[in-house]
């Protein structure tokens, strides 16, 4: 059997792509805000918020200077998100975006960031959140109705639940969440992945087996709801060797624009205990698209959602049993 391991370094969401250059991989990857330290007041054990689903990411409401705006739920950035158009209207400082010269740092339009000084989820309160402008046009031509996102610097406060079947995201205080019964939430069959996190501060990268025939490849890809598709690196191709789908494949949009992707069926895609069966994946068509790994609200969506970002935990209950099952 032809196997090969790749570890995978980068891809942050649909909306935004933080593109690592070739001589950065495997170097840890942070921004630094020196202005103001971002704090949590979390006052509730819990705290429930409905959401709505667009193009499959949930959008949730947050409060700023008591303002209600949409933003998504993206736990394939590290950093929150914020529209210029936003930004410029709350009449925020634009700060120079710092970050060292061996990095390339791909986001349309300026390299700015801008600071909120509250923003309210649910109960909760976050004080000085640090969020990265993108231009407008990137939300829009995602088909996401949201102002901005809520990236991983604000998730990993939280043990987070996404319930897709009732439209309900729960945000526990992670020591309150020690005491949750996965039952009491609706995981009768829950699937228990562990996530690392060694690359970025706050992303979710779990390690996949995929098999076609006689090939296995492991990849290491994020748990992305800010990505419509799962998309691996076209490197893979030559070793998996997948079946492809005869059709013009598809376009991604991401900050720099749309990606071609050429689509693809695999025997079999195994996350911990859980199986995919014949699922469609996506490779760029460019080669120079190599930083794009992640798995979208394509596969995703078979589950509620469980992250514990203190344990490094990822828990599925799968909803939609038809179309997948595990073995």
């Amino acid at each position: 059997m032809l196997r090969k391991e790749y570890i995978l370094l980068g891809s942050l969401a649909l909306l935004l792509v933080l593109v690592l250059s070739n001589a950065c991989l495997g170097q840890e990857f942070t921004i630094d805000f020196p202005d103001a330290k971002t704090v949590a007041t979390i006052p509730d054990a819990e705290t429930v918020v409905d959401f709505d689903v667009k193009q499959e990411t949930p959008v949730v409401t947050v409060k700023i200077d008591e303002v209600s705006y949409k933003f998504s739920i993206d736990t394939g950035t590290n950093y929150s998100l914020i529209s210029r158009s936003l930004a410029r209207a709350l009449k925020l400082k634009f700060y120079k975006l710092e970050y060292p010269a061996d990095y390339y740092l791909s986001i349309s339009g300026e390299h700015q960031y801008v600071t909120l000084p509250t923003l309210t989820l649910g109960s909760a309160q976050i004080r000085a959140v640090h969020c990265l402008v993108v231009d407008d046009d990137t939300f829009r031509k995602s088909g996401i109705a949201a102002r901005g996102a809520l990236g991983g610097d604000i998730l990993h406060y939280f043990t987070l639940l996404l319930d897709y079947e009732h439209h309900h995201a729960t945000f526990w205080r992670p020591a309150d969440a020690l005491a949750v019964n996965m039952k009491d939430v609706g995981f009768t069959t829950p699937i228990n992945v562990p996530f690392t996190d060694r690359y970025h501060n706050y992303g979710c990268i779990v390690y996949f087996d995929l098999y076609q025939d006689t090939n296995h490849v492991v990849v290491g890809a994020y748990i992305d709801t800010g990505a419509s598709l799962t998309v691996f690196p076209l490197d893979i191709i030559d070793v998996l060797k997948p079946t492809p789908v005869l059709d013009k494949g598809k376009g991604m949009q991401t900050a720099d624009g749309v990606i071609r992707l050429y689509e693809c069926k695999v025997a079999k895609m195994q996350m911990g205990e859980f199986t995919f069966e014949n699922p469609t994946i996506y490779f760029p068509q460019d080669r120079t698209n190599h930083a794009i790994q992640s798995v979208g609200m394509d596969l995703l969506s078979h589950f509620d959602i469980f992250i514990d970002y203190g344990k490094h935990m990822l828990v599925l209950q799968p909803i939609m049993p038809k179309t997948t099952h595990a073995k």
